[in-house]
């Protein structure tokens, strides 16, 4: 049974899923702005992704503490599922990251010309 101060105690969590759904939804209208061809359109499209794993993160961090679980699945869901979506959405945003440091250079190269 869930008591009421397990949900005080899961209020950050809660901010962070709100914040994380405003988050992907103003990177998913920045990219719309963006031309289909424009270098950036793909560094978006990777911190979006990156968005999508710390919010399913954050969600599993919710239910894993709010549902009761057996030892073994708590173990599973804390280090593969939750430890998973913290690597893959440090993956998105190393991705990201090259991306867009491959535009900058660029970019700075062709202002040089």
């Amino acid at each position: 049974m869930v008591t009421s101060l397990q949900l005080i105690y899961e209020i950050p969590l809660f901010s962070y899923v709100i914040l994380g759904v405003y988050t992907i939804f103003q990177l998913i209208k920045a990219r719309q702005s963006l031309t289909k061809d424009s270098p950036l359109n793909e560094s978006y499209r990777w911190f979006i992704l990156a968005g999508v794993f710390f919010l399913l993160w954050s969600l599993d961090h919710i239910y894993t503490d709010l549902v009761p679980l057996q030892e073994n699945l708590r173990g599973f869901f804390h280090f593969v599922i939750s430890h998973g979506f913290q690597i893959i959405g440090m993956i998105c945003i190393a991705i990201a990251a090259k991306k867009t440091q491959k535009f900058t250079y660029q970019w700075k190269e062709k202002g040089r010309s």
